[in-house]
């Protein structure tokens, strides 16, 4: 679900109410020198997108500014929620330097993969809930990036992909995905798959 100016605090009272959330960053880029544009939170029945990107291509009523972005701070200050995410320090990183500081239990399904069975040479998001049996990742993202070249070349040779500039709709199902993926791996995990 796409957050709006006009649903933000109804949507953080309902998130308010749950127990194990997730969370996931969309970023400029996979660098700790890049920059957050949207956080999207995984609950029991949806994905909340809260989106501070302002290109030309999103409606105005969904983006929100970093003010408005203030209002997650209530939730993020609870310590009773246990936080999923999916390479946690990325992350963390991330939030912390746009001002947001996530409180209650961290669980990071990337590093709880490694402890689990380090004989496996990929531990991104898609190749870890895979092994556990959830569905693929949708790789529409990555093939959008690279059909419009939407990257710069390091001195390394390798690609810094341009996230911000994935169209709104196909960013936002994408992020979403990764959110239900990294809620339901932390759930399973934790020898909780049946909660919600």
């Amino acid at each position: 679900m796409i957050v709006t100016k006009d649903n933000l605090r109804a949507t953080i009272e309902l998130l308010m109410k749950e127990s194990f959330l997730s969370i996931d960053t969309e970023t400029t880029g996979l660098d700790h020198t890049d920059r957050l544009f949207s956080i999207i939170i995984g609950g029991a029945n949806d994905q909340y997108y809260f989106n501070f990107n302002t290109n030309y291509d999103i409606p105005v009523e969904c983006r929100l500014n970093i003010i408005e972005g203030h209002e997650l701070h209530p939730l993020f200050a609870r310590r009773d929620v246990v936080w999923f995410l999916h390479n946690a320090s990325f992350d963390l990183d991330m939030l912390e330097r746009s001002g947001f500081v996530l409180n209650g239990d961290i669980h990071c399904t990337m590093t709880i993969a490694k402890i689990q069975n380090n004989s496996h040479l990929s531990y991104a998001l898609d190749s870890v809930s895979q092994r556990a049996g959830f569905p693929p990742k949708d790789d529409r993202v990555k093939a959008y990036l690279d059909k419009n070249k939407l990257y710069t070349k390091g001195t390394n040779k390798r690609k810094r992909y341009h996230f911000d500039k994935v169209p709104f709709e196909l960013i936002t199902e994408y992020a979403c995905m990764d959110a239900d993926l990294t809620r339901r791996l932390g759930l399973s995990q934790l020898g909780n798959g049946g909660i919600t």
